[in-house]
């Protein structure tokens, strides 16, 4: 990343932008979630800064995001990002710093060189991981192919979320990029200068599974008539579920795990009006987990957070309605009872009309904290709908970024059912 037109600044001025520039991006929630793992190597330089993640692909587009939005409080400071995913070395510099270097950071450099204050540009390994995950796909304006070297080409997209990035199409490209269904064999060379930039390096693991990713469409749930009878799920098998196609859900030992998956799974002949259900949740890293109320189709439901102590907001619960694939936060409140990392809980919903309660067990109560009572069911939340916009549907589970965590005995009835004894 790189503040614009920097060297035309005074030298007083500089200095206090660049400092600004290092406390807002130390202040998102990305850097310091990934700097105390060793996953984050973070480089300042005379005219803005180089972040490499290593681990996992969406925290860079995640991290500018963040970013953009603090920059709105500073009118006067304009950046420009560029975000790609290839190789890099770890390196120590004689002073025993770590750095980094390799083609994958270059690429990167050449790509943000391009822009123009605001922009936030991606190349296609990036946008390909994008696509994928959540509803970054919407954000993505594919600007076609670029030589960035001789005999290297590339297709660049910009990523704009309507609150942070530039829309307008970067002036360095306009009328010289070639589109990526015909591209043509002239060379184009961006800028000399190489900047820092904003970059993702991913281990060759994962380079290997989004590569295996698979482009479909997720099938609609069709209109199903509202169910009576109770709808039980021990996992010993997934037959009865509409599972992610890129993976990230397995089960074993009755139970289901959800790991780093967020796009939605759900039962697939279910369609509940008011229900009761309960199942057990298992936060296997910490990170926490998420699961989904009546569920018209895979971009349309009800979603439940409850975020553990090494989430993206710990120890939160959180209540969204999702539309279109696009998540509208309702409520965020403290849980009741203490999230610790490998808990156990057991989760109560009553759904009533546009009414949906959850209560929540402990059982796994620490002594630190009285308040978690074993074998007692305390309140989590209460969400009332107005517009009452889902009124029937399915129920599922995913994650908000990567968290693991595990289900198991649960079940789903609707009123005036009688448990068996």
């Amino acid at each position: 990343m790189e503040i614009v037109d920097y060297s035309k600044l005074p030298m007083d001025q500089q200095g206090r932008l660049l400092g600004r520039l290092m406390r807002i991006v130390s202040e998102t929630y990305e850097f310091r979630r990934w700097e105390s793992g060793d996953q984050l190597i973070g480089l300042p330089d005379d005219d803005g800064m180089t972040l490499v993640f290593f681990g996992d692909p969406i925290a860079p587009a995640r991290c500018a995001t963040e970013i953009g939005r603090a920059l709105q409080s500073y009118p006067e400071m304009t950046l420009r990002m560029g975000l790609h995913s290839g190789p890099v070395y770890r390196m120590r510099s004689i002073d025993a710093r770590a750095g980094v270097s390799g083609e994958g950071i270059k690429t990167a450099q050449r790509i943000m060189a391009l822009g123009d204050a605001g922009h936030i540009l991606v190349s296609k390994p990036v946008a390909d991981t994008l696509n994928h995950l959540g509803t970054w796909s919407k954000c993505l304006t594919d600007l076609g192919d670029r030589e960035l070297t001789p005999g290297s080409r590339l297709q660049l997209f910009n990523l704009c979320t309507g609150e942070v990035g530039n829309p307008d199409q970067p002036r360095a490209i306009t009328g010289s990029l070639v589109p990526s269904s015909a591209a043509s064999g002239a060379r184009l060379t961006g800028p000399k200068k190489l900047r820092p930039v904003l970059v993702v390096a991913t281990v060759a693991v994962v380079a290997a599974l989004i590569a295996g990713y698979v482009i479909l469409k997720p099938k609609a749930q069709s209109s199903r008539p509202i169910r009576t009878t109770e709808f039980a799920e021990t996992f010993t098998s997934l037959n009865q579920w509409e599972v992610p196609r890129a993976g990230g859900w397995s089960f074993a030992n009755d139970s289901l795990q959800v790991d780093n998956q967020p796009q939605i799974g759900y039962a697939r002949d279910v369609n509940f009006a008011d229900f009761t259900m309960e199942f057990h949740l298992k936060l296997i890293d910490g990170g926490g987990a998420a699961w989904a109320l009546r569920v018209k189709d895979p971009n349309n439901y009800y979603l439940f957070y409850l975020c553990g102590p090494n989430g993206m907001n710990p120890n939160t619960f959180l209540t969204y309605v999702v539309r279109d694939g696009k998540l509208d936060q309702q409520t965020a409140i403290k849980p009741v009872v203490h999230l610790v990392t490998g808990g156990e809980y057991q989760i109560s919903v009553t759904a009533t009309n546009n009414q949906i309660v959850h209560k929540i067990k402990n059982d796994t109560p620490s002594p630190e904290f009285e308040l978690d009572e074993a074998g007692e069911f305390r309140n989590l939340g209460l969400f009332v709908d107005s517009d009452n916009t889902y009124p029937a549907g399915s129920i599922g589970f995913r994650t908000f970024g990567a968290e693991k965590f595990v289900v198991y005995a649960l079940f789903v009835r609707p009123p005036n059912f009688k448990a068996p004894e």
